[in-house]
C-alpha cells in the first residue's frame, strides 16, 4: 500500500501496516542522512588523519570488490598527487623512528630527501584523500565507520608539528618553533616507538584474520578442487608442522617476488606495505589448534598474489 492511498483505509489493520510501512522508511532514510553527513564531516580533517583513518579501515575495506577498489583510489591518489606523497613519506619516517632517533637530524634529512610541502596544494590534495575517506565511510556504513574511527589513537598536537616541519623552511625567525615542533615529535617517539607502528601492526593483524574469515566462508559452502586436496592432505598429514612450513615457505616466496618487483618500479608505498606483510607472515608460528586455518590463509593469500 502507497501513502497515496491513506484515505481509502478502512481498517485499523492496514492502517497500523501503513504507518510500520512508514516508520521504516523515515528510519532508512534518517540512517541514510546521518551517514552523509558523518561522512561529509570527514571530508576537510587532516591528511594525518584521513591516512590512519583509511589505514584502520582497510581491514574492513579489503572484504568486497567495492572497498578494494576505494582502497586503490587511495593508493593511486597518493602516488598521483606530489604533496600527498610527500606528507605520506614524512610520517612514514616517523612512524619508524624510535626513541634512540637523533629526531632533529633525522627530520632534516628526511625533509631534504623527499622534499619541502606546498601548504596551499596540499590543502587541495588532501581534500581528495578526504573524498575517498568520505566513500571509505559511505561503503563500510556510519556505524562500523565510527566504530573505527573512534579507536584512532590520533594525536593532533604530533600531526600539527609535522605539518610545520614539512612546509617552512628553517630560517632565524622560525629556529623556536622549530625547536618547539621537534620536542613534540620526540616525546611522542619516545611514548610510543612511533606513534603509528602499533595501529599498522594491528591493522595488518586485522587484514590477516578477515582473510581467514573469509576463506573459512568461501570453502564452507563448497570445496574447489585445491580445497579438496588440502583437506584431503590435512586429514592424512601425519607432520601437519611441516604442511605449515610449506606453504609458509610459498606465501613468503611469492611475496619476496611481488615486494621485488614494485621495488625495481620504485614504487615505494606498495613496497612497504608489501614489507610489512612479509614481517606478519615471517612471525607467524605453528598452532596445532589452529593449523587448519592458517593453511588456508596462507593459500588464499599466495593465490591472491
Amino acid at each position: 500500500m502507497n501513502y497515496n492511498d491513506v484515505n481509502k483505509i478502512t481498517s485499523s489493520k492496514a492502517l497500523n501496516e501503513l504507518k510500520s510501512k512508514f516508520d521504516a522508511d523515515y528510519y532508512n532514510q534518517m540512517e541514510k542522512v546521518r551517514l552523509a553527513e558523518y561522512a561529509d564531516s570527514l571530508r576537510d580533517k587532516p591528511f594525518g588523519f584521513i591516512k590512519e583513518a583509511i589505514e584502520a579501515m582497510s581491514g574492513d575495506l579489503f572484504r568486497s570488490k567495492e572497498g578494494r577498489a576505494i582502497l586503490n583510489k587511495y593508493i593511486a591518489c597518493v602516488k598521483e598527487n606530489s604533496e600527498l606523497k610527500k606528507m605520506h613519506l614524512l610520517r612514514e619516517c616517523v612512524r619508524k623512528a624510535n626513541k634512540n632517533t637523533d629526531i632533529n637530524a633525522y627530520l632534516n634529512e628526511a625533509v631534504s630527501m623527499i622534499g619541502r610541502v606546498n601548504a596551499k596544494d596540499a590543502k587541495v590534495q588532501s581534500r581528495k584523500a578526504g573524498d575517498i575517506l568520505a566513500e571509505a565511510c559511505k561503503q563500510l556504513g556510519k556505524g562500523r565507520s565510527e566504530s573505527i574511527i573512534d579507536k584512532l589513537s590520533w594525536n593532533g598536537s604530533l600531526n600539527e608539528a609535522i605539518e610545520y616541519i614539512e612546509s617552512h623552511s628553517k630560517k632565524p625567525s622560525t629556529l623556536a618553533n622549530f625547536s618547539d615542533c621537534t620536542n613534540v615529535i620526540k616525546e611522542s617517539v619516545a611514548l610510543n616507538e612511533a606513534v603509528s607502528k602499533v595501529a599498522m601492526n594491528k591493522l595488518t593483524d586485522a587484514a590477516i584474520e578477515r582473510t581467514i574469515n573469509e576463506f573459512n566462508e568461501k570453502y564452507g559452502e563448497q570445496l574447489d578442487e585445491q580445497g579438496k586436496q588440502l583437506v584431503k592432505q590435512l586429514a592424512e598429514s601425519t607432520n601437519k608442522e611441516e604442511l605449515f612450513n610449506k606453504y609458509k615457505d610459498d606465501c613468503i616466496a611469492k611475496l619476496n617476488e611481488k615486494r621485488d618487483v614494485f621495488k625495481n618500479q620504485g614504487d615505494k608505498l606498495t613496497t612497504e606495505r608489501l614489507e610489512l606483510v612479509l614481517e606478519k607472515i615471517n612471525q607467524r608460528a605453528y598452532n596445532a589448534e589452529t593449523v587448519n586455518e592458517d593453511i588456508l590463509n596462507l593459500i588464499e593469500m599466495t593465490n591472491s598474489l
